[in-house]
């Protein structure tokens, strides 16, 4: 039965003629998937450095990805349950087309979607070596990616549609950049080969019109939020803030998707004070930046693992603030 743990990940990679490597305690790492089993797969590009060191894909509270394929088409296998750290927050309307089998139509970006939710319980993640610079993925590399998931998908009995790009769940990423093509073009370059393997038609499109979200010009008069660059427009003084805003917040906050609301209720703002003082009536710049630095500081805070500058922008990016 394939649920909670992918325990079988390694020795179905290795009977595809996979080259693979177990990291230590991969079949024990990972939180469960909600409702018992994931609903689909993102595809990832690392950016520098190439090669990644392995280990800096799963720091202890940082899991990154269940597996990760290098240039030469090794393929580490990392994680058999949820990762905490990969695809982050995203967009509802993405989960909702993969659990119908429904390919997105485009990147997250160019389809106006805003982030509401937190994908990690739900998808199962690859972290492919590559510089995301646009320059082509070695063969060897690419049939790797490509074996991996048809694997994985098989194994689920999903379609070829309920695979996506980092960059087409969130518009905060632009991943997988290669081969001199954007994101949701390798993604379709890649849902086709995958139909292939799996003997089944190319990925069926929703029109562009089909998908776009409603805008949600609902305001919640509780707080003033100035969150800045990354959030919608800065609310300033007296206003109020956006449900899309203060959803990115409770992401931030860990709070469960259940609770992801958009209203800034009590144990929103419990959560808030606890971190930056007072009695949590409002989140300004400065609190913001508290916010940031305590998410960020729980893993930089680890014996001999830091982040890198590059790894440190990301996480801040991974909670909806972009610089």
């Amino acid at each position: 039965e394939v649920m909670m743990r992918l325990t079988w990940l390694a020795d179905e990679f290795r009977s595809a003629g996979l080259r693979v490597v177990e990291e230590p305690d991969w079949e024990a790492r990972g939180r469960e998937w909600r409702d018992g089993r994931p609903v689909g797969g993102v595809q990832h590009h690392t950016a520098e450095p190439v090669p990644r060191n392995v280990r800096s894909l799963y720091l202890p509270k940082l899991i990154k990805c269940n597996f990760n394929v290098k240039p030469d088409g090794t393929v580490h296998v990392i994680c058999a349950g949820s990762c905490n750290y990969s695809t982050g927050p995203g967009s509802k309307t993405v989960l909702k087309e993969t659990q119908e089998n429904i390919a997105p139509s485009n990147n997250a970006k160019a389809r106006k979607l805003k982030d509401g939710m937190d994908g990690n319980p739900f998808y199962i993640n690859n972290e492919t070596d590559h510089l995301g610079d646009g320059r082509e993925i070695p063969d060897v590399q690419y049939d790797a990616v490509l074996a991996c998931w048809v694997v994985i998908f098989k194994k689920m009995g999903w379609s070829a549609n309920r695979l996506i790009a980092h960059g087409e769940w969130t518009r905060r990423k632009p991943d997988p950049h290669w081969n001199d093509k954007d994101l949701h073009q390798n993604l379709e370059d890649l849902r086709t080969d995958l139909a292939a393997a799996l003997g089944g038609a190319p990925p069926a499109r929703l029109s562009m019109m089909a998908v776009q979200p409603k805008r949600e010009e609902e305001e919640d008069a509780m707080l003033p939020l100035r969150f800045g660059d990354g959030f919608s427009e800065p609310t300033g003084k007296g206003r109020t803030a956006k449900r899309e805003d203060v959803k990115v917040l409770q992401a931030m906050l860990g709070m469960s998707n259940d609770d992801i609301d958009g209203r800034y209720g009590t144990e929103t703002k419990r959560k808030v004070a606890e971190i930056c003082g007072g009695d949590g009536e409002i989140v300004d710049g400065a609190c913001f930046i508290t916010l940031q630095e305590n998410y960020m500081m729980s893993f930089l805070k680890v014996g001999g693992n830091g982040l890198t500058e590059d790894e440190a922008d990301d996480l801040y990016a991974a909670k909806g603030h972009e610089h």
